[in-house]
């Protein structure tokens, strides 16, 4: 029962209000990393630590769109909700590359 928490730097500001992006996130356990990318290109690459390597993963309860956990005690736990719209959200059973990721951004543009 062991989670890390993997952080892309802040991707987001007001002038990009009512733009789509496109959103991917990777877990890599054979490569021991997880990346992040907006629009095709990635913003920020993390080792996976040995303790937290995780080989068949899968997820359980969760919901797209929301992050925090409501019932925590703690009262400086922030609970973010999205603000937006998800659009055509896959989720693969396989590590896609960056020329993959590349392309499924450019293919979206069509």
């Amino acid at each position: 029962h062991r989670s890390r928490n993997y952080y892309s730097p802040p991707i987001w500001d007001m002038s990009m209000s009512g733009q789509w992006l496109h959103l991917v996130s990777v877990y890599d356990p054979s490569k021991r990393r997880a990346a992040h990318y907006v629009n095709g290109s990635m913003i920020s690459e993390h080792e996976i630590e040995d303790d937290y390597v995780i080989n068949r993963l899968k997820i359980g309860n969760a919901e797209i769109g929301n992050w925090g956990d409501p019932n925590r005690k703690d009262p400086g736990y922030a609970i973010r909700n999205l603000n937006g719209r998800i659009d055509e959200l896959a989720i693969f059973n396989a590590v896609l590359s960056d020329s993959e990721i590349a392309e499924l951004y450019r293919s979206g543009l069509k």
